[in-house]
This record gives structure tokens, sequence and C-alpha cells, in this order.
């Protein structure tokens, strides 16, 4: 069973990082696109936890299962597996990770010289922006895109609210931020190209072994 999450969790976590870069915010914010543009224009390696989270299915379906499912113990297990993913990490390679398990506030204990977290926000935003973008944007692949109009509308006044609650805590804890009310293709390219990561690279072979041993160590406790 270990062995078989470990293929699915290779599919879409590469390689580990000497530097990183972790992208924070509320749902639907963009966070997705700007790891993809990062990780492309840097050719360094992307983790997209929601993604990651799939892989979940095999061993931990309760964890795996879609967020208004998800119960307060998955999500602290996903949080605490996320941080000491990216933890182990910062010895190989160069990554750029980017989703909503983990805190903010324990994402700020990570901020240091090899990791840089940045929010990313819509000081703007409201729900009736929110569901319209959804509505425009989203693709079989979002699971908000099988939601219908009522559950998505109560969705988006929910990522408001975080979204807000994030703009509050990254100022408070002093994170570097990322604001898309204006142009958001303008503020990613900003980002993108003004970004640099270390050149070393390390070998894969120590990141499936770490990981093998956490998912061997955690996974078999549930």
């Amino acid at each position: 069973m270990i062995s078989t999450f470990l293929s699915k969790f290779e599919r879409v976590c590469y390689n580990y990082n000497m530097n990183c870069i972790l992208l924070i915010g509320a749902s639907r914010i963009g966070k997705s696109t700007l790891a993809r543009m990062v990780a492309k224009k840097h050719r360094c390696n992307v983790i997209h936890m929601d993604s990651a989270v799939d892989a979940f299915k095999v061993v931990l379906p309760e964890v795996g299962e879609g967020k208004p499912q998800r119960t307060e113990s998955a999500k602290k297990f996903l949080a605490e597996f996320f941080l000491a993913y990216i933890k182990s990490s910062m010895e190989y390679g160069n990554l750029v990770a980017e989703g909503g398990h983990i805190l903010i506030e324990d994402a700020a204990k990570l901020n240091c010289a090899q990791i840089k977290v940045v929010v990313v926000f819509d000081s703007t935003m409201n729900a009736a922006k929110l569901f319209a973008n959804m509505r425009k944007h989203d693709t079989k692949d979002d699971w908000t895109y099988y939601c219908d109009d009522d559950s998505l509308k109560a969705l988006a006044k929910g990522f408001v609210a975080k979204n807000n609650q994030l703009i509050k805590r990254a100022k408070e804890l002093n994170l570097d931020i990322i604001d898309v009310k204006d142009d958001r293709d303008k503020c990613f390219n900003d980002f993108v190209n003004t970004t640099t990561f270390s050149d070393y690279v390390g070998a894969s072979s120590e990141r499936k072994q770490w990981l093998k041993d956490y998912c061997t160590k955690n996974i078999n406790k549930k």
C-alpha cells in the first residue's frame, strides 16, 4: 500500500529544493497559475498540494476527500505532512510549492533565507466577483467545477472571509505579499522575473528515501 502511494505521489512531487518559494492564499486566487509560471521560468520543480492530496486516497481516504468532507484530524495531518515535506526538501534542488493546507502562522515559521513565503490575495475580492471568476475559469480539474450555483456562492463567501483574514495576518507577520487587485498577470510576471534560485540540485534518491521513511512511520499509525 505504501509503495502504491509513493508511486502516485511521485507523479506530482518531483525534486526537492535548496531554495523554496511557498505560495499560500485563499482558494481560487491564482496560486497554481503563479507556481507554474515560476517553475517554467526558472526550470525548478513544483508541488501543487491539492494534486498531491489525491495520492492519499490510496492509504487515507478521509484525507483524499474533497475539502467540504475533510475532517479536522485529516486537515491537521495534511498540514503536518506538508510542513515536514517542505522542511526536509531544503537540501536538494529548487522548488516552488503552493496550496492552502498550511496555516499562515506555521508558514511564517518557515520563512527564512532558504524558504520564501509569499501570500497571494486580492484586496478587492468580494463574493460576487469570485463566484463569477470561478464559473468562468474553473475546469473539470477543479473540485468547485462540480458545485451548483447556491453551493458555489456559499463557498465564495467563505473564500472571501479567508482572503480577508490572510491579508490581515500576512501584514502582522511581515510576510511578502502579492495583491492581484489591479492586474494579476502583471503582478505575477513581475514576481517571476525578480525571483532567483540557487543553482544547487541534489539527488532524488535521498528525497525518495525520506518520503518512504516518513510515510511508513506516520501513515501506518492511522
